[in-house]
């Protein structure tokens, strides 16, 4: 019995002591160990991450970049816009340590009654929990968690993003997810997660039985060895709170900035409870009392070692382009740009570093440029521009395409709105028909003016992205500078844009090239104007005053006023947008012109290309098809620019009192909208509005190798009469939205001289049942229009819709009779082929069956 009590005795001793946690010592014996704001311990079997007593419930900032992707579907290397700033706060909760996330958008100042409510009624997140390992250290009091419970877990959501792309239950792994580099150094901590996202196997959908509808084009990842494998490597940086040294300098909607926003419920009598503060640097003289000195820290950017060498001087220019507005306001050499040794250590990711990057995709082509800030105060903190290699290869004829240029469009919505600079897509495709136009006048893609005139456009596109990254957002309202003819005269040496944060287009600049360089290259007045209100060292007691004095400049200067994607948002059917001043890729002060010439530009450059494309060479067919297509696209006709001027207004951003303001609102003129209708009736819906030579559409033949790896099923002809089907059809569905009807209707109500909604219904009758009326033969082009058009005006009669005027279904009805006259006059001549009478019998038919459904729904 004493034997068998000393027993057990002695197990639970053995049992206690396998229990005792281990030393910290000896859990890092033989660890590799990095030291710097955090240490690192890494092990064979983990990473350990010391936390000191000093750094729990101190806020910190975590960053975060998708370093590496499988470049299509928005999935792509190099890219940091897709995840916000953090607040982390790592706090000791009993053998845990809670890494929480502060919610940094409410407050209230401390002391008032209401902060306790501000307190108690947001709350923060969670981003993960680490389980303290091991004793606390002897000397320091510092502990012990294992990094990989946070950071080797889908804490950004990523396996969510690849199913709702991929429709394929992606999880991520953590057995087989590892850190590929742990760095550390005083001021932050770099971890790089390589995350495995797996499944085990391809869920296959439901058979469907005989005439059911098909499922949903759902698209595969293409880019991957496995598809049921993806290796994605994510970038994280840890560091301290800025000092308290940063003075925060307040937003004005008559300037566009980035802005961090704070809803601060300190007062219940102001118009609006929130603060929104400038995101800009901290750019302080190294001599405040010197008219010109340099800062103390400069802006620094990196040319990170995969941007190709061919383009870095170009980079560098156009980013310099900025440090002419900041030496107007005193500060010497405020940018510098340098580039990454090849033999650096450091990784371009890292948080302590600005830098500009090169990344490929085979689905898109664009550029961006983000900025990381302090979300509680808006300091600009960290910088990256990214950008594709397809902005460059896009519009060399060198390669084919299948379809219309690739754009973003595939990328789903949360990262396709992460992608808010679109610029450098646009210029894939805009310099893919500008390039086309130097081509079609005898210039070969590899000419040294084509290469002088890719080389300009990095310059431009480089300074647009630094832009970004200095806190300026878009001004669309830029372009609307100077009127066309004083823009095309190669004496006019002023600026022919107000900014260089717009989009602007290259076709007609190609044709004066190089005569006349009317695209930007160089800062605009409205720049200079951006950047002092942000950065300009201004006195304390008279800052807000002195602000309000530079924000009010823009309804006295035409060339300063301002429009960002506020004021046109990305609609595809142009509805929210009511200034067409404000317009990507448009150009003048009247962009109606510029639309006219641009579109009578690709009308020939569709007429020279078998005479200057088709040389030797096993491409010349390809390319040809890659540039027709490109002058086709949708990009290129720009409809919604058009469209804008329909029951458009001149909309200012003015404030009440500003010298010399007009009213926010101004309604378009009627005879401008009129031209726009015209233009419509030209160039979208005449009978030669798709005119392309026979002889083009047999050679235009398309890349037979991508055809084969291609999974999607691809027309190998263009599909001339679908295309124009699908451009004339953005027209019509742009020009019978609820909203544009409803502003016509209420035209009367602003103007005295207005454009009426039934001009514009006159005006589509005309151009598109003219053959009709005239008893001619109707093309299988005009044939699709005109059911469109149908289909549009038999809509409005039967059923109206959400929001429809009634004016428009009375006016819809009064066209239905016109045109059912024109073709019962139509049916009457001999001669017509078999399909035009049928095409006027179907529509007879469908005319009356839509009138006498209406009387009955009216009686009813």
């Amino acid at each position: 019995m004493k034997n068998m009590l000393l027993l057990a005795l002695t197990s639970t001793t053995i049992l206690f002591a396998a229990d005792e946690p281990k030393a910290f010592d000896d859990l890092i014996k033989g660890a590799k160990t990095v030291r710097g704001l955090f240490s690192i311990h890494e092990t064979d079997e983990k990473a350990y991450l010391e936390i000191r007593p000093e750094q729990l419930n101190k806020p910190f900032l975590l960053f975060t970049t998708e370093e590496s992707g499988i470049g299509e579907q928005g999935f792509n290397g190099s890219q940091m816009g897709y995840f916000k700033t953090k607040v982390l706060v790592l706090e000791r909760r009993g053998p845990q340590v809670f890494w929480r996330i502060e919610n940094t958008g409410f407050t209230a100042q401390a002391g008032l009654p209401v902060r306790n409510s501000v307190d108690r009624s947001f709350a923060s997140s969670l981003l993960g929990t680490s389980p303290v390992e091991g004793k606390p250290h002897p000397t320091t009091n510092a502990v012990l968690v294992d990094l990989g419970k946070v950071f080797l877990t889908d804490i950004l959501d990523l396996g969510v993003e690849f199913e709702s792309v991929f429709r394929q239950p992606y999880k991520l792994d953590p057995k087989t997810s590892y850190f590929s580099s742990l760095r550390a150094n005083p001021e932050t901590l770099d971890l790089e997660a390589m995350h495995h996202f797996m499944i085990e196997r391809i869920q296959l959908l439901p058979l469907l039985p005989p005439g059911a509808p098909s499922f949903p084009d759902v698209p595969k990842p293409m880019n991957v060895p496995d598809r049921r494998s993806i290796l994605n490597r994510v970038h994280f940086s840890i560091r301290p709170m800025p000092d308290g040294g940063y003075k925060t300098r307040l937003a004005d909607d008559r300037i566009g900035h980035f802005f961090t926003q704070v809803r601060d419920f300190s007062s219940d009598t102001t118009f609006q409870p929130e603060k929104r503060f400038v995101d800009r640097w901290r750019l302080e003289k190294q001599d405040p009392n010197a008219s010109l000195s340099k800062p103390r820290q400069p802006i620094v950017y990196w040319l990170d070692k995969s941007v190709p060498t061919k383009y870095r001087a170009a980079m560098k220019e156009g980013a310099l382009w900025w440090n002419k507005a900041f030496e107007r306001i005193g500060f010497q050499d405020a940018i510098e740009i340098r580039e990454q040794p090849e033999d650096s250590d450091w990784h371009s990711g890292d948080a302590d570093r600005n830098t500009i990057r090169w990344f490929v995709v085979t689905d898109g082509d664009y550029a961006i440029g983000h900025h990381r800030s302090n979300p509680m105060t808006g300091e600009i903190l960290n910088a990256q521009i990214s950008i594709s290699e397809g902005v460059a290869r896009g519009g060399r004829f060198a390669v084919s395409e299948l379809v219309v240029p690739a754009t973003s469009a595939a990328r789903p919505a949360a990262r396709a709105a992460a992608q808010s600079c679109r610029i450098g897509e646009g210029f894939a495709t805009n310099m893919a028909v500008a390039l086309a136009d130097l081509q079609a006048r005898g210039l070969a893609p590899d000419s040294p003016l084509v290469e002088a005139f890719v080389q300009d456009m990095m310059k431009e596109l480089i300074a647009h992205e630094v832009g970004h990254t200095l806190g300026l957002m878009h001004n669309f309202r830029s372009s609307a500078l100077k009127d066309l003819k004083t823009l095309m005269d190669p004496k006019y040496q002023g600026p022919r844009y107000g900014s260089v944060m717009d989009y602007t287009p290259f076709v007609l600049p190609a044709r004066q090239y190089p005569k006349s360089k009317l695209y930007v290259q160089d800062l605009g007045p409205y720049d200079y104007l951006a950047i002092e209100y942000a950065y300009r060292p201004l006195p304390p007691a008279s800052e807000q005053s002195e602000l309000n004095k530079i924000a009010a400049r823009t309804a006295q200067q035409p060339e300063l006023a301002f429009g960002n994607d506020a004021d046109a948002p990305y609609d595809a059917q142009n509805l929210l947008s009511i200034d067409p001043d404000v317009q990507r890729w448009d150009w003048g002060s009247n962009s109606l012109d510029f639309i006219r010439e641009d579109l009578l530009a690709y009308r020939d450059i569709r007429k020279r290309m078998e005479e200057h494309f088709l040389r030797a060479g096993a491409n010349a067919y390809q390319s040809m098809r890659h540039s027709l297509l490109a002058t086709l696209s949708t990009f290129s006709f720009k409809p919604q620019v058009v469209a804008g001027y329909i029951g458009g207004s001149t909309h200012r951003r003015v404030h009440f009192g500003d010298p010399g303001s007009k009213d926010p609102f101004e309604p378009v003129p009627a005879e401008k909208q009129r031209q726009a209708m015209k233009i419509f009736e030209e160039f979208y819906l005449a009978k030669d509005s798709f005119d392309v030579p026979a002889s083009l559409l047999n050679r235009a033949d398309y890349d037979h190798f991508q055809a084969f790896l291609s999974e999607k099923d691809v027309r190998p002809e263009v599909p001339l009469v679908e295309i124009a089907a699908a451009r004339q059809k953005e027209v019509l569905d742009m020009l019978f939205q609820p909203v544009r009807l409803n502003r016509l209707v209420e035209a009367e109500l602003r103007s005295q001289k207005p454009f009426r909604l039934g001009e514009m219904f006159e005006s589509l009758d005309r151009a598109i049942w003219d053959e009709v009326a005239k008893g001619q033969e109707v093309t299988s082009i005009r044939r699709t229009l005109g059911r469109e058009h149908l289909r549009k005006l038999m809509a409005l009669v039967l059923r109206g819709g959400a929001g429809v005027p009634e004016d428009a279904r009375s006016l819809a009805r009064k066209s239905l009779l016109e045109i059912q006259g024109k073709v019962r006059t139509a049916r009457q001549r001999s001669g017509l082929s078999a399909e035009t009478s049928a095409y006027l019998s179907e529509t007879a038919a469908r005319i009356d069956e839509t009138l006498k459904a209406q009387v009955q729904r009216t009686a009813f």
